[in-house]
């Protein structure tokens, strides 16, 4: 091995799955693989997962991609994680019960406290999160506090998933800042703890973890996780950032003009401001960046690619066993019928909003709507509607961003499972009239947290730099002929939203 030689191994820490990936100096993934784990539900909304299985299968997902020459290379490790999971641990690290996971939902009558308080008329303004709902750390911690206090009270710390893997690997009770900006008591405004928050829930401060900027390094393998990985002990331990976030980052959106979006179940829009943009955020979720000063402007729409899934399952059997007799793909077959429907979908248009709208506009009680039925309307127009309809979100939250931040988006870098279709990238290049781009490096969660580590380990002197290693894969540009089709069905599609938004208001 030459003096140039050595690998990174990241851990990305999904909802499900444990993904590892392996990176060399220039910053490719040589080598990844997926580790499974399933949560545990009852009551309709508690879910749970033993602590121990994020760690387990976190080394059998090394253990799956490593050869001899990996194991000797490796320089440094990091994470990228969900956020939001809860692990209470005593002094020696030991988890005190099961992992709250995100997705869990005891909480709501402390959120409901939470929202009743004073100080909520601040939460938005010190957090950037619109409301704290009964998926948010600071409702769980105060559900843990008033239901389980023994538990509490012997709590030596209170981990986040990303905290407790990375004390697992290095022995240190340390979070990164971009974790804890989705939990209610992070101030991510002023980029500290929201020391009122605790004081006004009771809550003991001294039982967060020590704050780390994302990429710090934190330590060196403990002999017990050396071990059991089969890597040496001089092996560096960095902090990462949140999965999200960290994607960013990997996907180059470092600085204004560049939007990254993943359209997969939901469709997430991420932007990069100024604390002069968070100043003008309203009512747009905002994370923390990667680069301390900066923020993430985050429009989050709750149903995107789900709706092409939905349709397909209710009504596509047909097509589906075509998929399965001609070794395809079935979102392949359905877009190509969209291709034998002329832009505007003859006419119909699609609201996209199932499960109801978070941005531009919070209307949570808002449903899908199909208008401008004839009897001339087939299953294409409705597949072409569908990828339209969720072009003209990303247009309607495109033009959000650059009101709130007054800079033009140039580019849109596209990630998730609708990015593998050129049909529908070109939908939403045409629809949004920017340059949509994928990348060659899909897995950017884990390049983000490669690159990050990358730079504290001197392989690159920046961010940016360590960007550059990541590529294009296609570039799709916006045809202009098809702009006037295109700006009337939006124009349709607004006035829709506008005329149906109150029906389904609750009382």
């Amino acid at each position: 091995m030459t003096r140039q030689d050595g690998y990174l191994l990241t851990f990305d820490i999904g909802t499900t799955s444990v993904k590892t990936c392996v990176f060399n100096r220039k910053l490719e993934n040589i080598a990844s693989g997926t580790e499974e784990y399933s949560l545990n539900t009852r009551d309709g909304n508690i879910v749970e997962l033993e602590a121990e299985q994020y760690f387990e299968a976190l080394v059998r997902g090394f253990g799956a991609v490593a050869t001899d020459e990996i194991r000797r290379g490796i320089k440094g490790i990091t994470i990228s994680s969900q956020g939001e999971t809860l692990i209470p641990v005593d002094r020696a690290g030991t988890p005190l019960r099961s992992a709250i996971v995100w997705l869990d939902g005891r909480a709501g009558k402390e959120a409901e406290e939470i929202a009743a308080l004073p100080l909520h008329r601040e939460f938005y303004h010190r957090t950037g999160l619109l409301t704290a709902d009964e998926l948010c750390p600071v409702a769980k911690v105060k559900w843990l506090a008033d239901n389980e206090p023994g538990i509490y009270r012997e709590a030596h710390k209170i981990l986040l998933l990303e905290d407790y893997l990375l004390f697992r690997l290095c022995g240190r009770f340390v979070s990164e800042r971009t974790i804890q900006c989705s939990t209610g008591y992070y101030d991510t405004r002023h980029d500290c703890w929201w020391t009122e928050m605790f004081d006004a829930l009771h809550l003991d401060i001294d039982k967060m973890p020590g704050l780390v900027e994302c990429g710090e390094e934190v330590g060196t393998l403990t002999a017990a996780a050396a071990q059991r990985l089969g890597l040496a002990e001089t092996v560096r331990i960095f902090a990462g950032a949140m999965d999200q976030i960290a994607a960013a980052a990997g996907g180059g959106n470092l600085g204004e003009g560049i939007v990254t979006e993943t359209t997969g179940t939901a469709l997430v829009i991420m932007a990069t401001t100024d604390a002069e943009g968070f100043d003008r955020a309203e009512g747009v979720i905002v994370y923390r960046h990667v680069l301390p000063g900066k923020f993430y402007y985050t429009p989050y729409c709750t149903t995107s690619g789900m709706i092409l899934k939905w349709f397909k399952d209710t009504f596509c059997a047909e097509e589906a066993r075509r998929a399965e007799a001609e070794g395809k793909d079935v979102y392949d077959i359905l877009c190509g019928m969209a291709l034998t429907v002329p832009p505007g979908a003859g006419g119909l248009v699609a609201l996209p909003y199932f499960t109801g709208m978070l941005q531009p506009e919070n209307n949570p009680s808002m449903r899908g709507i199909f208008a401008g039925l004839t009897l001339n309307t087939g299953k294409a127009h409705f597949i072409r509607a569908i990828l339209e309809a969720v072009a003209y979100m990303l247009r309607e939250n495109l033009e959000l961003i650059e009101s709130r931040t007054h800079t033009e988006v140039k580019q849109v870098r596209s990630f998730g499972g609708a990015s593998k279709s050129a049909v529908w990238r070109q939908i939403k290049a045409d629809i949004c009239g920017k340059q949509l781009v994928t990348m060659r490096q899909t897995e950017c969660a884990s390049l983000g947290v490669a690159m990050l580590a990358a730079c504290s380990l001197g392989w690159y002197p920046d961010l940016a730099e360590a960007a550059k290693a990541q590529e294009p894969a296609a570039l799709s540009l916006p045809d202009e002929r098809k702009r006037e089709v295109y700006d009337k069905g939006y124009g349709v599609y607004r006035e829709l939203y506008q005329a149906t938004k109150g029906i389904y208001k609750r009382n």
